[in-house]
């Protein structure tokens, strides 16, 4: 029995572009995600950054940015676990280990270790300002750290807002 020529050509271009297009909605999930947190909706982006980690579980990306949306809302212990995911499944991304860093930083006795992971994650990405920022902070003492989450990351002592 022989196919017809338009379904034959039907089924190549639905096995072609299925690809492209569940790729398209994997990125559509972390975009939407990054989107909600940016704009302070971390449950929100929790829960596109969840369905992104189910369709690419491997991805260190999608993981880190769950983690992320995780310490927003202070769930330091499943951030943790997001975070360290990411380093598993890339190791030479220095966002991973950021995301451990800024855990043990909230975590009481765990400096040194938090230290430790942003060092590894300025290695990794010596250029980020974002991560030599952080790494500045582990100097810092906890009463300290109060003062400069009004001010973030301004060269000029703008306030934060």
């Amino acid at each position: 029995m022989t196919l017809p020529c338009k379904t034959i050509c039907i089924v190549f271009f639905y096995l072609l572009l299925t690809p492209v297009w569940a790729r398209a909605q994997d990125e559509a999930s972390l975009e939407t995600g990054k989107t909600l947190y940016t704009t302070g909706r971390w449950t929100e982006a929790e829960t596109a950054f969840r369905e992104a980690v189910v369709r690419q579980p491997r991805s260190a990306l999608t993981h880190y940015w769950l983690g992320l949306s995780l310490y927003a809302q202070e769930r330091d212990k499943e951030a943790l676990k997001h975070f360290q995911q990411a380093i598993k499944h890339d190791a030479k991304r220095a966002e991973g280990y950021l995301g451990v860093g800024l855990v043990y930083l909230r975590t009481p006795k765990r400096r040194i270790n938090a230290r430790e992971a942003i060092q590894t994650a300025t290695r990794l990405d010596p250029d980020n300002a974002s991560i030599q920022y952080t790494l500045a902070l582990t100097y810092l003492d906890r009463s300290q750290l109060s003062v400069t989450r009004d001010y973030g990351m301004f060269i000029d002592g703008q306030k934060y807002l």
